[in-house]
């Protein structure tokens, strides 16, 4: 009545529109300078003027409208806390170190890899006796050293001349130092391809059992247990062929997994390829497993959401898993030729050798601790050449990334 009554004129003609936008206004601006919108608006509340205080003290008064209004501004602010409370309390609880079992799946689903920092510095030093490359250098080292120290002595107390300056040295130590680094990267070139033909191994296993998943109705239970068992046997088999040796852990799996593969074939074809790579006189057991799952793929009937076109599509991704067997032999059967092998090896050891002739003269006594620092770095950077050159062996460790394809396969193809 009060808004009709300012709004009205003295002689009772309607009221205009300035007259009607007035209060409208006014209400708005009071509006926007109100506490809630101020508060959410992160600005300072000013003091109002007398006549929005009046228009203020209006709009406070028990009107339904305001009431439903402030209602839903308490509502929002106690659903805002609520949701601000709740990732709060989750941002703390993932922070929080897994406990007890979690620990330890999620260590044996992924180990973090042991890499050294520049503060384990004093440590790596002195963990040099345990090193397994000091070790496999020892013999030529200690023998290198011995006759360092037998110059020395013939030079002190004997007058056994040495050579008058190190300039042969010098000049054959650049063509050395070129033959150590192509041969170190040689070596990386292939522990770097082994290292991309099992991450293909790991992609591909898993693209084989998320797809597969996919068609779980299609393919009955039996197929998606034999696809499943094939995908996780199949890396233990790979490790054991490229590294010609089975492993305790790893082995008892493998037996097990073989075992459920032969009773739940119901095939005669399926069974004779389980047998076959079960027998330990078989030389390539992966690709059994390879032609298991080609068959089991293929045997899929068809139904509307399966035909040849997701037949020749998951085919593919196994005739891939395939091709990384051949990539694994072509790096184990292939290495660097020996000749360049040998040559460097023959190089640095006459380097050597005759490296204390030239430097018993200046450095007399301590020639042998000298030749036992130069011949430790430069040994070491050429028997570091001769791991890396076989990865499979002696530089990648392929269990985390079977144990990774076993839970993975396990969780996308559970039954």
């Amino acid at each position: 009545s009060n808004g009709v009554a300012c709004c009205s004129s003295p002689v009772g003609r309607p009221p205009s529109l300035t007259q009607l936008a007035w209060p409208t206004s006014t209400i708005a601006a009071a509006l926007l300078l109100s506490p809630a919108t101020a508060r959410r608006r992160r600005l300072p509340q000013r003091p109002l003027p007398h006549a929005a205080g009046r228009v203020r003290r209006r709009l406070q008064a028990p009107t339904p409208v305001a009431s439903v209004t402030l209602g839903s501004e308490q509502a929002t602010q106690q659903h805002q806390e609520q949701v601000r409370q709740t990732v709060h309390a989750d941002r703390r609880r993932s922070q929080e170190p897994l406990e007890g079992a979690e620990l330890s799946v999620y260590r044996r689903y992924l180990r973090s890899p042991e890499r050294c920092a520049s503060s384990d510095w004093l440590e790596v030093l002195g963990t040099l006796p345990q090193s397994r490359i000091f070790r496999q250098i020892l013999h030529p080292l200690v023998c290198i050293t011995s006759v360092a120290l037998l110059i020395s002595v013939l030079h002190c107390c004997f007058r056994l001349p040495g050579l008058p300056s190190l300039a042969a040295h010098t000049i054959l130590g650049s063509g050395l130092s070129l033959l150590l680094v192509f041969r170190t990267n040689s070596a990386y070139q292939r522990f770097q391809e082994g290292r991309k033909i099992w991450n293909d191994i790991l992609d591909l296993c898993r693209d084989i059992s998320q797809s597969v998943s996919l068609f779980r109705q299609d393919a009955a239970l039996h197929r998606i247990h034999i696809i499943r068992t094939s995908v996780q046997a199949f890396p233990i088999l790979m490790q054991e062929h490229v590294q010609a040796k089975s492993f305790r852990g790893m082995q008892h799996r493998l037996q097990e997994l073989l075992e459920d593969l032969h009773d739940e074939a119901g095939d005669v074809g399926l069974s004779v390829r389980f047998d076959a790579c079960r027998d330990k006189r078989s030389r390539n057991k992966p690709l059994g497993i390879i032609a298991q799952l080609l068959c089991a793929i293929k045997s899929i009937p068809d139904s509307p959401s399966f035909s040849n076109r997701e037949r020749v599509w998951l085919l593919g991704m196994v005739n891939k898993l395939s091709h990384t067997v051949g990539r694994c032999e072509r790096l184990v059967q292939t290495p660097v030729p020996r000749a360049y092998a040998r040559h460097t090896s023959r190089f640095l050891s006459i380097w050597l050798l005759t490296l204390p002739f030239g430097l018993v003269t200046t450095l007399r006594w301590l020639t042998g601790p000298a030749v036992f620092v130069i011949a430790w770095a430069l040994l070491s950077i050429l028997e570091i050449g001769h791991d890396v050159e076989d990865p499979f062996r002696r530089t990648i460790e392929l269990k985390p990334i079977c144990e990774a394809i076993y839970f993975d396969c396990a969780r996308a193809l559970p039954g």
